[in-house]
């Protein structure tokens, strides 16, 4: 009941809005986010949208504003923060390359403190880091992975970030590298490993054909 034959609409404005990433939000809804054309050039945009098919009140009739920058933000990513608001990544090229950026969002729509306009970013290493993929870190924050191209080719990076947007322990500014073989690793998905770690997947060109490794970080 609420939800219209043809689908809700969570954006109604005359620009494109495309590439849509969605996670439950743990009360029956949905957070989805996506790039949207709307300014200057691509940016990212956010709703919140509820078991009925409505989007949820306090939340902009087309979408909160996650990154509205200079250069294009692309290949949103979204995920629970398991508290009732959600992180958002993306690939990001505010810069004049492409990095990673994060943001974490209340369930009312409102940044959670300390996390500044705009994001953070997890990665600004030289070259393009592209296509982030993202999971819950099962204690408040999140895990990411991404393609990079720092070494030349495309190389496998991750990085863990808290609830705060610090990052943990352990974890390298920029990335943790998780496989840096010959040839291109591209195509990278990630799964939560249920003890705060996550497992890798992705396509690898080390070889004489294109292959698919995995890797699991704790």
């Amino acid at each position: 009941a609420g939800w219209v034959s043809s689908g809700v609409h969570l954006a109604a404005t005359s620009s494109n809005q495309l590439t849509p990433a969605i996670a439950a939000d743990g009360v029956g809804g949905a957070f989805v986010a996506w790039q949207d054309v709307r300014g200057a050039d691509a940016d990212i945009y956010l709703q919140h949208v509820n078991g009925a098919g409505a989007v949820v009140d306090g939340w902009p009739a087309t979408g909160l504003a996650i990154a509205v920058v200079a250069g294009v933000q692309s290949a949103p990513a979204v995920v629970s923060d398991d508290a009732g608001g959600v992180f958002v990544s993306w690939q990001d090229r505010r810069a004049g390359n492409d990095d990673v950026y994060v943001q974490h969002v209340s369930a009312v729509g409102a940044l959670v403190p300390g996390w500044p306009t705009n994001g953070v970013a997890a990665c600004t290493a030289a070259g393009d880091q592209r296509t982030p993929r993202m999971i819950s870190d099962d204690a408040g924050g999140v895990v990411l992975a991404w393609q990079d191209q720092r070494g030349g080719g495309w190389d496998v990076y991750a990085s863990r970030m808290h609830g705060s947007g610090a990052l943990a322990s352990g974890w390298s500014a920029d990335g943790t590298a998780a496989c840096v073989a010959g040839g291109d690793q591209t195509a990278v998905r990630a799964a939560r490993d249920g003890a705060q770690g996550a497992f890798l997947v992705w396509q690898d060109g080390r070889g004489s054909d294109l292959d698919v490794y995995a890797i699991r970080l704790d």
